[in-house]
């Protein structure tokens, strides 16, 4: 039932043309509006920034991997949210980018402790806040970052 609220809250607001242009609304605008939706947050609408709008600078600090991430790969306090978000200025104005990143680092060290150098050489160079615009791919870590990183 509150679910369906929801539901019927982000339709009542697209019928009312609130959220009409969204494409054309700079990120802190449609923010500010899709959080006016009930049931919808923070984290909703970090992920539909970056995986639906494709916007190149966001940063999900409440997304628990991606904070992960920037802990192992950093060495940051992940229970220190400013810590964090200033650590991932580095990376501006593709943190979009380097939030995929951290999505890889935590899975890959889910999966393969053995995959060290990969995930080392990704290190580096996020380390130094070297970014370009990336595409989702099935090559190996080492390779993405060859491919998308070097700068």
């Amino acid at each position: 039932e509150r679910k369906a609220s929801y539901v019927k809250d982000l339709a009542a607001h697209f019928a009312e043309g609130q959220l009409e242009g969204m494409e054309k609304m700079s990120d802190e605008e449609l923010r500010r509006r899709l959080i006016a939706v009930r049931g919808i947050g923070e984290w909703t609408v970090d992920m539909f920034m970056i995986f639906t709008s494709h916007r190149p600078d966001v940063f999900p600090v409440g997304d628990l991997a991606v904070v992960k991430g920037v802990a192992a790969l950093l060495g940051v306090n992940a229970k220190d949210k400013q810590a964090v978000l200033k650590a991932a200025e580095r990376w501006r104005p593709y943190r979009s980018v380097a939030t995929w990143y951290m999505y890889r680092l935590v899975g890959d060290m889910k999966k393969s402790p053995k995959k060290k150098e990969g995930r080392e050489k990704q290190a580096v160079l996020l380390q130094r806040g070297h970014m370009v615009h990336a595409q989702r791919s099935e090559r190996e870590p080492e390779e993405e970052v060859r491919g998308l990183v070097a700068m």
